[in-house]
């Protein structure tokens, strides 16, 4: 919207509330941990370890907190060997959509969603949430990053109301 930092801050916030909601989805696996384990649980929170979480549980895996554990140190110890390369090499990258390296977070995205699929029951939401996007794709493409956020919020107000 074009005014600087505070749209920074503002859209910064709004994409890390989703952390919110991660944590809130791990409370029935966190619910009897010890202080240590729900402590370590949050710090390896992320999008991936906990759909890994919420995959295990789906398949009815009576330990999933293990799994995500494992899932969430192993992603962690990754993420910093490849920032750390990256930080060192990433002057003698080209243009990164030149390569398609763009591609890489949506296609991790894409990898990660049927686990969290649950049925018919996240049609709504989904629906919700992905029309958002595209409208603001289509009809705002100056504004995307706003649409991801605005369509997260709105298919969570749509699962929300469902009582999902």
């Amino acid at each position: 919207l074009g005014v600087g930092p505070a749209a920074a801050i503002i859209a910064g916030a709004a994409l890390n509330m989703r952390i919110l909601l991660i944590t809130a989805s791990m409370e029935s696996v966190m619910r009897d941990r010890s202080w240590l384990h729900i402590g370590l649980g949050t710090f390896l929170a992320t999008d991936a370890s906990v759909a890994l979480m919420q995959t295990a549980k789906s398949r009815l895996m009576t330990d999933s907190y293990w799994y995500f554990f494992g899932g969430g140190a192993s992603l962690y110890l990754v993420w910093v060997l490849v920032t750390t390369i990256g930080a060192f090499l990433s002057s003698g990258v080209p243009d990164p959509e030149l390569i398609g390296l763009d591609f890489a977070i949506i296609a991790i995205f894409v990898a990660i969603l049927p686990g969290m699929w649950r049925g018919s029951v996240d049609i709504f939401p989904w629906l919700i949430a992905s029309g958002t996007v595209i409208f603001f794709g289509i009809c705002l493409p100056e504004y995307t990053s706003w649409g991801l956020i605005v369509g997260a919020i709105f298919g969570a107000m749509a699962a929300g109301l469902k009582n999902d």
